[in-house]
């Protein structure tokens, strides 16, 4: 499977561009092709790309200008999973948060901001969802799955559920896409996510209902409140 790579129109790309794209890349299909050869599966938890930006073809995808280089490695690795591993079980996370306000969760990054966009997007609940991987392991599930709760939350609502549950003295503003596009270096995606297939072989409760039920976690776990970063 990897014998294909040096092939691929990828490599007339400048070298440094290509060393970046191997090694974001090389180590995972490393590690699929050894699953591929001993017979066994691999699970793959990944980050959501804007799902508009799918293209066809790897050069493609490496070559546009649409998103950062990042995401664009990431598209292009999902399409090499797709088209050569059928050992894999591919997850794709959308904006993790979990009872505890880890720094790399999204709650956390949200908080840390003066302003947010108020936009609806899917999240994954990791207290939901990792015992749902660990099913889906069991069962010897292989293939891609948008892997968050059931329907949508603004930023705006979760930020209140923070403010009605944990700090009450809480605040922020907003921006538009457009203001916020403006100060950032690649644009962002806001997604909602069609997770019938996931349903179909776990159960996950609705978004809200798992809100409801994190923060009256964290709140009896007695979490305090982040302190917002000054500039």
């Amino acid at each position: 499977m990897l014998q294909m790579l040096p092939k691929a129109p990828i490599l007339t790309l400048p070298s440094l561009v290509v060393a970046a794209f191997m090694s974001m890349t090389t180590s995972i299909l490393w590690a699929l092709e050894l699953a591929l050869r001993k017979r066994k599966r691999l699970t793959f938890v990944e980050g959501v790309f804007n799902v508009t930006m799918r293209l066809s073809q790897v050069s493609v995808a490496i070559y546009s200008n649409k998103g950062s280089f990042y995401v664009r490695t990431r598209i292009c690795l999902e399409q090499l999973i797709q088209e050569g591993f059928s050992n894999v079980l591919y997850l794709r996370v959308r904006f993790p948060i979990s009872d505890d306000m880890h720094p790399r969760c999204v709650l956390s990054k949200l908080i840390g901001y003066e302003r947010v966009v108020n936009v609806p997007n899917s999240f994954t609940v990791l207290d939901d969802l990792m015992p749902a991987a660990y099913q889906m392991c069991e069962k010897g599930l292989t293939g891609i799955y948008n892997f968050c709760n059931p329907g949508v939350v603004s930023h705006n609502e979760l930020l209140a559920y923070y403010k009605n549950y944990i700090d009450p003295d809480f605040s922020w503003r907003n921006f538009t896409t457009d203001e916020q596009a403006k100060i950032l270096a690649a644009g962002r995606s806001n997604n909602e996510l069609n997770v019938d297939k996931l349903l179909s072989v776990v159960e996950v409760p609705e978004i809200h209902k798992s809100l409801d039920a994190l923060f009256q976690r964290m709140k009896t776990k007695g979490i305090k409140p982040v302190q917002k970063k000054t500039t």
